[in-house]
């Protein structure tokens, strides 16, 4: 009979174990340590910065609560935590993390879910008081920044459109012009505006601009 190799072995360590009340209590204040910092409520209050989008705050949650379960499931076990590690690395993250903050803010979570898996629920609250206390300081010195994006126009008379564009838009920036006589009505333009603006927003801004025959806007972030 062979003998089990070291990966079979980490798991079938002994574990000191954990009474489920106290892994209850270490879950939930995990989840709700976690969802104060990952919603981050004070945001509703700052009309000027966007609230967190839901997946990701979910996702922050979640990994709150998951360092309680390492914490939990590694124990004492060296080569248990080498073997977690082992199947971490099959894992793959796809997301479109557009707020390098939100990357940081899952590794505080991480540290926050380990600290409450071994029970150190108060210093994990000062941390969160601590790292709530900065969010806030950044949200409130942010300002919106404008995004650069792309804008298809289909309009009559491209040329025209162009010229009433460049005058009542600052920055624009043609890219797409068909040539005089083409009988294409396609024109595409780059500008900046604020974040979060939608299609149409752009096309009642395009038409006060002074545009006419406007047929569609449609837009593209760069």
């Amino acid at each position: 009979m062979d003998s089990p190799d070291l990966f079979t072995l980490a798991w079938l360590q002994p574990v000191t174990p954990t009474p489920p009340g106290v892994i209850l209590l270490r879950l939930s204040a995990a989840a709700l340590l976690g969802a104060f910092l990952a919603f981050r409520p004070w945001r509703r209050l700052l009309k000027w910065v966007k609230p967190v989008e839901l997946e990701i705050a979910q996702s922050q949650m979640l990994i709150a609560v998951a360092g309680v379960v390492m914490v939990v499931v590694i124990g004492d076990s060296t080569a248990r935590a080498f073997g977690l590690v082992g199947l971490g690395a099959f894992v793959r993250f796809r997301s479109g993390l557009r707020d390098p903050r939100d990357a940081a803010t899952m590794f505080v979570l991480i540290s926050l879910g380990m600290s409450c898996g071994l029970g150190l629920i108060p210093e994990a609250v000062l941390v969160v008081a601590f790292v709530a206390l900065v969010m806030l300081v950044h949200d409130w010195t942010s300002r919106p920044r404008p995004e650069r994006i792309r804008l298809v126009l289909n309009v009559d008379d491209p040329r025209a459109a162009a010229k009433a564009l460049r005058q009542g838009w600052p920055g624009l920036r043609v890219l797409e012009l068909p040539a005089p006589g083409a009988g294409e009505n396609r024109l595409v333009v780059s500008l900046e505006a604020e974040s979060g603006v939608d299609a149409v927003v752009l096309q009642e801004r395009v038409v006060g601009a002074g545009v006419q025959g406007l047929r569609s806007v449609a837009l593209v972030l760069e």
